[in-house]
């Protein structure tokens, strides 16, 4: 699949740090961007996944890079799942914002929006400093995601921007 460039000056509701707040995806340019879709709120495999992803954000930082979790649930159902504890499947301590896609405007776009079922694909979305879209990758809902293989891609990114050079297949940080 194909992605054109695209423009991240794109708006959204998000709940983050307690608080409901609007994002713009375009303040981060100059970061690589890593967008989580997720099919919704109070599911089984997601708070598996955002956890994780939530309490590794270090490592992301580390690597210059900031991670959004997107499903097109209200912000208000995010504020909810937020404060559920983690114990009973809530996302309670996310250190990401969440954002509402509702109305499928950025999944609809990259097509990781289910009509029939009206819930986001479970799929990861990579941008590079530069605002250009370096990876992509959409999952089965039963399947949840890898935090390490994350990791890797944006190491493998931060790695061919910097040296020019390509990564083979397996290629690690430790490779370099």
């Amino acid at each position: 699949m194909y992605f054109p460039e695209i423009n991240l000056d794109m708006q959204f509701k998000a709940f983050e740090d307690d608080h409901i707040t609007t994002i713009n995806l375009k303040d981060y340019k100059g970061k690589n961007v890593v967008l989580l879709f997720y099919p919704n709120d109070f599911t089984f495999v997601c708070p598996t996944e955002l956890n994780v992803i939530s309490d590794r954000k270090e490592e992301f930082a580390r690597r210059n890079t900031v991670v959004f979790l997107i499903s097109n649930d209200s912000v208000y159902s995010h504020k909810a799942w937020a404060k559920l504890p983690r114990q009973d499947g809530g996302v309670e301590g996310i250190q990401w914002p969440m954002l509402s896609d509702s109305g499928a405007k950025l999944s609809g776009l990259f097509g990781f929006y289910d009509q029939d079922e009206d819930i986001t694909k479970r799929a990861t979305l990579i941008f590079d400093t530069k605002g250009e879209v370096k990876y992509t990758s959409i999952y089965n809902d039963m399947i949840g995601r890898s935090t390490d293989e994350i990791l890797r891609i944006i190491d493998a990114i931060n790695f061919t921007a910097e040296h020019g050079e390509i990564c083979p297949m397996d290629w690690n940080s430790s490779s370099k």
